[in-house]
């Protein structure tokens, strides 16, 4: 299904939102504590991911759409096998964490739960 206007906007929507969550925390505007505050940065990063993923998909040929469970799922393992495991091994300050998997999970599926709400039916 290609996106409509209603969907492309809020795609936007959750990306500015999620580039902005993502620079107050950074200026550690967001009271939380240091395990909370580097988590955060993941599970916006899942959101992230989604929703720009979703944006140029609809501008492309194909009729493809991260719009169900087990599709949200694949692009948060997606994540975190590229940022927790091959990143990693290949840049020295990157560690492994197990709980930012589960992150990039929950953004993804809060994206698709967002979705959902937004526009009801459509998928």
């Amino acid at each position: 299904m290609l996106l409509g206007d209603r969907e492309k906007r809020l795609e936007t929507a959750l990306i500015v939102s999620s580039l902005a969550f993502y620079v107050l925390n950074k200026m550690n505007l967001i009271p939380l504590g240091v395990f909370a505050a580097n988590h955060l940065n993941d599970f916006l990063a899942g959101m992230l991911l989604t929703a720009y993923a979703n944006l140029v998909l609809c501008f492309s040929k194909y009729d493809f759409r991260f719009d169900t469970v087990p599709r949200v799922l694949l692009l948060g393992a997606f994540c975190g096998l590229a940022w927790e495991l091959f990143a990693p091994l290949y840049l020295p300050s990157s560690t492994a964490d197990f709980l930012d998997c589960l992150s990039y999970f929950a953004g993804c599926l809060l994206h698709l739960a967002i979705s959902c709400w937004y526009a009801p039916g459509k998928r």
